[in-house]
């Protein structure tokens, strides 16, 4: 696994069971049987030195792969995955080795519009999901 620069981000180790990343509402649990080592990075803090649109958070295991992009976003899917984007050009983390997760408020029905970014967003993830309010992974 390729190391990533966390100067200026703010972040937390944990190896509890269960994770909980929430915000406004929407709620990831990570769910962590093994008590892996799992780093979380605060992308979106105020100190962050990504410039622009950014995802809210970035998570993975030290010893093994994938990285996982979040955001909990509102209603605008569209800015959501290109936060997800932009972060992972910044992190320049390999294609399969990324997740993309978009935890919105109200999950769109399927459209051409969303088919649109999810095909664009395979050059960079090996896999997105997108959750209305509350999502669990096992890690």
């Amino acid at each position: 696994m390729k190391l990533i620069n966390t100067k200026g981000f703010e972040f937390n180790r944990t190896s509890n069971k269960k994770i909980k990343i929430k915000e406004n509402q929407k709620k990831l649990i990570i769910n962590n049987e093994e008590q892996k080592e799992i780093y979380i990075i605060h992308v979106d803090s105020k100190n962050s030195p990504i410039e622009g649109k950014k995802c809210d958070y970035l998570f993975f295991s030290i010893n093994e792969d994938p990285y996982f992009y979040l955001e909990l976003k509102g209603k605008d899917i569209k800015t959501a995955f290109e936060q997800i984007i932009n972060t992972k050009k910044y992190f320049n983390t390999e294609k399969e080795k990324n997740v993309g997760i978009i935890i919105t408020s109200n999950r769109p029905k399927f459209s051409t519009k969303i088919q649109k970014l999810q095909n664009k967003s395979k050059k960079y993830f090996r896999k997105i999901h997108i959750k209305n309010n509350n999502f669990e992974i096992n890690i």
